[in-house]
């Protein structure tokens, strides 16, 4: 359908009130269109949304409808649907660093590490924007070293793929050759 039809129709229908009946039946068409999903909404649109809905206030009917629902986990302890107990379970093949990672004590070193930088890249000055805690001592070689906050430092993402420690770069750093001798050593 062309643009200027369905502004034709929109303008048609601005401010007339559907029925129930017809409610019902436009709801039911919807139902299984995904074509929303995945949909992007620019910050103009998301602005333009919040402004429509900013002073509108829920109508008796409708506070009254919501007032007797009851959430889906109310009065469900966390800990019953977690591990075996949780429908997504698969044997507990979550691989260790992906635990270390979102354990909270990690999480805690890097708030730790952002405050203590006050939020600005330790190599360009950025301060704010997409920041990354980045590890002096690889992560992967120095265990003990994880959570210590003078093994962190604050960088943007830009400084920080250019470390030499940073992703497949890794394997080629003087770090990872480092590692590799001394373990040789140790088997030989």
């Amino acid at each position: 359908m062309r643009n200027d039809c369905k502004e034709k129709i929109r303008q048609s229908n601005l401010g007339k009130k559907r029925s129930l009946e017809t409610r019902l039946r436009i709801s039911l068409a919807k139902r299984g269109n995904t074509s929303h999903l995945g949909f992007k909404v620019s910050e103009e649109g998301k602005m333009k949304m919040r402004l429509a809905k900013l002073g509108v206030k829920r109508s008796e009917e409708v506070k009254e409808r919501l007032k007797g629902r009851i959430p889906w986990n109310k009065n469900i302890k966390f800990e019953a649907v977690t591990g075996e107990k949780h429908w997504n379970w698969k044997g507990g093949i979550t691989p260790i660093n992906e635990k270390i990672r979102k354990s909270f004590e990690y999480e805690e070193w890097r708030k730790s590490v952002f405050q203590r930088d006050n939020y600005t890249c330790q190599n360009c000055g950025e301060i704010g924007g997409r920041l990354e805690a980045d590890h002096i001592k690889p992560f992967a070689l120095f265990p003990e070293l994880r959570t210590q906050i003078s093994n962190g430092r604050t960088l943007c993402v830009s400084c920080h793929k250019q470390t030499e420690t940073y992703g497949s770069k890794f394997y080629s750093s003087e770090y990872w050759l480092q590692y590799k001798k001394n373990t040789e050593r140790m088997v030989h």
